[in-house]
């Protein structure tokens, strides 16, 4: 893996870490919005039913039947998205932990590989991919095989260059 290849890794990284962090904060506003209607229904059902009973020919949920059946509805509702929405967070998790499992190893071979000269490195991988090329295409065109020996021959000069440097 070259330096590129692991800033995209380390980017999508960090988009995953972002969207992890918006998606538990929607969980936890889910949550208390649960909360507020648990709170919100306890309090219709456990009024002092006696008190309310003294002037009430019915019972208090029987007058209060729609906004407890809508709070249940909401309820249950919200708690699906919370299920779904903890399986989402599960899941991006795992991605997390295996980037982070790449993005560390490929970290300390970028280093070692940076210590041996990475330009290095990718101009010999070039120079064989040139190549390659031009013996598939050295009878077509000799004049532009030539030019590209010669930049080949740049080439290893410049990875001799930066060996020595090392």
């Amino acid at each position: 893996m070259d330096i590129f290849d692991y800033d995209i890794i380390n980017e999508i990284y960090n988009d995953l870490k972002r969207e992890q962090s918006k998606y538990k904060k929607d969980l936890e506003d889910k949550k208390k919005k649960i909360d507020e209607i648990n709170n919100y229904l306890t309090g219709l059902l456990d009024k002092d039913q006696n008190e309310a009973q003294v002037f009430l020919a019915r019972k208090i949920e029987s007058l209060y039947r729609e906004d407890i059946e809508r709070g249940r509805r909401e309820k249950e509702k919200i708690s699906i998205e919370c299920d779904s929405l903890e399986k989402y967070i599960h899941a991006l998790d795992f991605k997390i932990l295996k980037l982070k499992k790449v993005l560390s190893v490929n970290s300390s071979m970028l280093h070692v590989k940076h210590l041996l000269g990475p330009s290095s490195i990718d101009l010999l991988n070039d120079v064989i991919q040139k190549m390659k090329l031009i013996s598939i295409r050295i009878d077509n065109d000799p004049d532009q095989a030539k030019i590209d020996l010669e930049n080949i021959e740049n080439d290893i000069y410049r990875v001799i260059e930066n060996l020595k440097n090392v």
